[in-house]
């Protein structure tokens, strides 16, 4: 499970690509399942979305 938190707005999902598509209807800038899996192993942050896998 992936957990997005931003602000007051937070969202759990299953794997990459569906938090890709969640975070692509938020923002509005596209977003890949790439994007996400580099962001939490790198340094857990994606356009201001902290990202944390369970």
């Amino acid at each position: 499970m992936i957990i997005a938190v931003k602000d007051t707005k937070d969202h759990k999902v299953k794997d990459e690509s569906t938090m890709a598509q969640t975070l692509r209807k938020e923002d509005g800038i596209r977003t890949y399942a790439w994007q996400i899996n580099e962001s939490i192993k790198k340094h857990r942050n994606l356009r201001g979305w902290k990202l944390v896998k369970k």
